[in-house]
């Protein structure tokens, strides 16, 4: 039993009748090993290695697809195939003797990854798209009422900001690397809860009309209003107001949608 690689000599010496018959051989023994892996192209490296100068190639054992090997007689040599699946590739060794090791390779189709479908509260939006191997990634709108601005369109984290409210579906795609990459899309609901207050006379004395006037918003569900001496809901877009005692007052607006609150002061 032979616990380590490498050539023996084995020597057989008989005695006989004063003469000596000598007959030696060379026995060599190797170690095959190869691995397994998981690629996201069409070709993977095969990293084979033994220790001995025996000849040995590799074989295809099993694959959807046909195999070709860049050099077939090297232990460590790249392999290209026709078809993404599960292969089986084996390395023989042959004389003097026949040994030999499978390695299972999945190659896998790669994909881009453009992020959670989200929504935003207002117009703007940070994507979170996944960064490429290799190549360069790029955005671009497929769908959705008004227009989307990109601030990088090959960034994987760029900001877009969007012309209107509503549902926008974006494309994230890799293009020019070494693999081929499939897209990926995301779907962001710009709810568009965006308004500006105005004050008609920020500087009144006592007793005269303020008026208030809101643009924007969602009049429908209307705001929490603070005048700075009091506070109501309302859904109207213009507000009158006296003040009576002389100081200094904040008007906040707070518009609470679809889960998000968005507030403006004055």
């Amino acid at each position: 039993i032979y616990n380590q690689p490498g050539d023996y000599s084995i020597t057989v010496t008989q005695d006989l009748d004063g003469c000596f018959r000598i007959k030696s051989i060379i026995n060599s023994v190797y170690e095959l090993s190869v691995g397994s892996t998981s690629v996201s192209c069409l070709s993977a490296m095969l990293n084979g290695s033994k220790s001995s100068n025996i000849t040995d190639f590799w074989q295809l054992v099993f694959g959807p697809g046909e195999a070709t090997f860049v050099n077939p007689t090297n232990p460590q040599t790249s392999v290209n195939v026709s078809e993404y699946g599960v292969y089986d590739f084996r390395l023989i060794s042959e004389a003097p003797c026949t040994d030999y090791d499978d390695v299972r390779i999945v190659f896998q189709q790669g994909f881009a990854d453009a992020g959670l479908d989200d929504i935003s509260c207002n117009l703007s939006y940070t994507l979170s798209g996944s960064d490429p191997l290799d190549g360069t990634g790029i955005w671009r709108q497929l769908s959705g009422p008004g227009f989307l601005s990109f601030t990088d369109i090959n960034n994987s984290y760029s900001s877009v900001t969007a012309s209107k409210s509503g549902i926008y579906k974006l494309e994230w795609a890799v293009n020019g690397g070494s693999c081929q990459v499939l897209p990926d899309d995301v779907q962001i609901d710009f709810k568009g809860i965006d308004f500006d207050i105005f004050i008609d006379n920020p500087c009144p004395t006592l007793g005269d009309p303020v008026i208030l006037s809101i643009v924007g918003g969602n009049p429908a569900v209307g705001w929490n209003v603070e005048w700075g001496d009091g506070s109501f809901e309302s859904t109207n877009s213009t507000y009158l107001e006296h003040y009576y005692a002389k100081g200094e007052y904040t008007i906040t607006l707070t518009e609470d949608l679809y889960g998000c609150s968005t507030t403006r002061s004055s």
